[in-house]
């Protein structure tokens, strides 16, 4: 019982760091970018916890990371060059990292860490809401600087 309410207090915590980052940058886009990350944290965990699989665990991190900044330059419909450089170079590093990891978990078939932590509902939700702080940390200068009204400036 005593991990379990730890477990949940980190996840908690995990949520309400980068949350409160965003509210700080008082703008409601990175607010609700900061959100629709932990859902598809969250959402992914559901069908991962089911099959008791981490397989596509990196994947999805990668996946977030590549929708989330790719809605930023959607739905801020910017022009500016320097916008696009700065979301290709999240976008390659976001693929190297993410098939790098996937192809690892891949060819060995499963990954070693993980094999405690899938079969305990809340470490693995905590594991995938950990994963959402790291998404979220990551992006949020950059998520800041897209959705400000000057964008990236280049001088």
């Amino acid at each position: 019982m005593k991990n379990h309410l730890f477990n949940l207090l980190s996840s908690a915590i995990a949520f309400y760091i980068p949350f409160q980052l965003a509210l700080l940058t008082d703008l409601i886009l990175v607010k609700n970018l900061v959100i629709l990350i932990f859902c598809i944290q969250w959402m992914s965990f559901i069908p991962a916890y089911y099959f008791q699989t981490e397989k596509f665990f990196d994947l999805t991190g990668s996946i977030t990371y590549i929708s989330i900044i790719l809605s930023t330059i959607y739905i801020t419909g910017t022009d500016k060059i320097a916008d696009y450089i700065i979301v290709g170079c999240v976008t390659v590093w976001a693929i190297r990292l993410g098939s790098f990891l996937f192809m690892r978990i891949h060819k060995a078939g499963e990954d070693r860490r993980f094999r405690t932590i899938k079969t305990n509902f809340t470490r693995f939700l905590m594991t995938w809401t950990l994963q959402g702080m790291w998404v979220s940390m990551c992006l949020l200068c950059v998520l800041t600087a897209l959705s400000s009204y000057n964008g990236i400036i280049i001088n």
